[in-house]
């Protein structure tokens, strides 16, 4: 896992992603957590999320990379020029969803290293988690509607939500990121 980690941080420093570089990847609006490879959190048997039972949806994603600088004390999206000499970058994979020509993106704090959003828009300069120095990235704010009856995510409320009340939305912000 290391390794590729390394290898895609070494494509992504050199070119950076674009459109091609996108996938569709799996997405528990429930827990707000994308699925991995592998790992903690992942799918059961049935392709429904391990930890809450529900299907994931699939989205459009690139991956990103920052790089946490220990000499600068700050996160970069490259590493730094002298990283090579001095070893002072660890590169830290983020993935992104692909903004939608009718989304709305808005900078916010992001800390790579937790990969969370500050919760307010204000002030906040480190991550509440691990006290790193917050970075400022592009975000996308996003919403799906879990239906009881049908037991699928939706985009909207079904149009029984109005008698059953059978939908409950779910949203919250996600990493943007913009093709070249």
């Amino acid at each position: 896992m290391i390794r590729l980690s390394a290898i895609l941080a070494v494509l992504l420093s050199v070119s950076g992603p674009s459109r091609d570089d996108s996938s569709s990847t799996r997405f528990c609006p429930e827990c707000w957590r994308f699925a991995p490879e592998e790992g903690e959190w992942s799918m059961d048997e049935a392709g429904r999320c391990w930890t809450c039972g529900k299907p994931p949806v699939a989205i459009e994603t690139a991956i990103l990379q920052w790089s946490w600088c220990s000499r600068q004390g700050a996160w970069l999206r490259k590493s730094c020029p002298e990283s090579a000499r001095e070893s002072c970058c660890v590169t830290n994979i983020a993935q992104a969803v692909l903004v939608r020509p009718d989304e709305r993106v808005e900078r916010a704090r992001y800390c790579p290293e937790c990969a969370s959003f500050d919760s307010a828009d204000s002030v906040p300069i480190r991550c509440i988690l691990c006290g790193r120095p917050s970075a400022k990235a592009e975000s996308v704010t996003r919403a799906w509607t879990w239906c009881r009856t049908r037991r699928a995510w939706r985009e909207a409320a079904c149009e029984s939500n109005a008698v059953d009340a059978c939908c409950i939305e779910r949203s919250g912000r996600l990493l943007a990121f913009r093709p070249k």
